[in-house]
């Protein structure tokens, strides 16, 4: 696997790279570029043929001498995030070889790295994780004026993956039901999601998919009682600190679902201080699933808008929409609105689900 190194990374990494052959793969071939702001820095790989990138971030001093082993990793958690054959990544990253450095001449692969650089760093200011900034700047159409049409750098990518004619997309996934208990009954949501998500990942398409669109604080409680019984109804009718929100026992956001799942197969979320409990149930695991994840499978009933003080308030809402004057519904329906609050459409939620990670 050739990388080409821009004179700037070269420097920080204090190596003369050699000139690249005549002849190479664009296929194994990355450039990679180095942004500095103070005591952050952010090196941003760029794949040749598709423009995909692989996005690292908190690099540290000790960390410039093992760089290609953590490209490599970076770039196989990005594929499994995406959901990418797990064969087919082995394989890609076994025929691409070991890492060698090169120098970086190519003016036109500069300008668009400079780009995946200006994407990565916007990426950076809004999100935790260097997955998910990955994820964000490769799912941003690039192009030029000389070429036909602009193109997302993952898909482009994924195509190439069609020389190793194994099927592209394949992942284990958890088939997840979701209920939220209301004063009128459950609102039900049905969740496919990949068992490598984490509970932070998957907390931004179950927010989805109840049309909760603020950050707001939430916590996982693990729930080994698989029944609906007391253990469910104590949680619903406990009233919580909110003082030691998060509680104790909470599940850590950077566990991942396959790691609790397997073991309890149930579990609560809390949103919003524990405004709203949702019962999280393992209802099946798909062994090779080739949807496109993560995605809503069905669904029931209309959310509670966010931000109206948990179920007090929503009884609240509920009740002036039916028996309030006309100036009344208004408003309060205004400020549902601008929470984004909507009737339930499965097509358009499952939509909004999917796209979850590009927020």
């Amino acid at each position: 696997m050739l990388v080409h190194l821009t004179k700037r990374l070269s420097e920080r990494l204090k190596i003369t790279p050699q000139d690249a052959p005549a002849e190479y793969d664009p296929l194994y071939s990355w450039r990679a570029n180095l942004v500095e702001d103070g005591n952050e820095r952010i090196v941003v790989f760029m794949n040749d043929t598709s423009r995909y990138c692989v996005v690292l971030s908190k690099i540290k001093a000790k960390d410039w001498a093992k760089l290609p082993r953590i490209f490599i990793q970076k770039l196989r958690e990005n594929l499994l995030f995406e959901q990418i054959n797990p064969e087919l990544i082995d394989l890609y990253i076994t025929n691409a070889g070991n890492v060698s450095y090169v120098r970086n001449v190519d003016r036109k692969m500069s300008a668009w790295l400079n780009r995946a650089c200006e994407n990565a760093c916007l990426a950076y200011r809004n999100y935790d994780s260097d997955v998910e900034m990955s994820f964000f700047v490769n799912h941003i159409h690039v192009g030029t004026k000389d070429e036909k049409g602009y193109w997302l750098p993952s898909e482009r990518m994924f195509e190439r993956f069609s020389v190793y004619e194994l099927p592209v997309k394949k992942c284990r996934a958890f088939d997840l039901n979701t209920r939220l208990k209301v004063e009128e009954g459950w609102i039900q949501r049905r969740l496919l999601v990949p068992t490598e998500f984490t509970f932070e990942q998957f907390s931004k398409a179950l927010k989805k998919a109840y049309g909760w669109w603020f950050d707001r604080q939430y916590c996982f409680m693990p729930c080994e009682n698989g029944e609906m019984g007391a253990d469910l109804d104590t949680c619903l009718n406990e009233k919580r600190d909110l003082s030691t929100f998060p509680p104790n026992d909470s599940v850590t956001p950077y566990a991942k679902l396959s790691d609790h799942f397997l073991e309890y197969r149930h579990c609560l979320y809390l949103h919003g201080f524990g405004e709203w409990t949702v019962y999280l149930e393992l209802i099946g695991i798909i062994e090779d699933c080739m949807e496109e994840l993560p995605c809503l499978l069905s669904g029931e009933g209309d959310a509670p808008p966010d931000g109206f003080g948990g179920a007090k308030g929503y009884t609240e809402f509920l009740d002036i929409m039916e028996h309030g004057n006309a100036k009344q519904r208004y408003e309060v329906f205004r400020k549902a609105k601008s929470y984004g609050w909507k009737q339930f459409d499965l097509g358009q939620v499952n939509e909004t689900v999917r796209r979850s990670f590009m927020w």
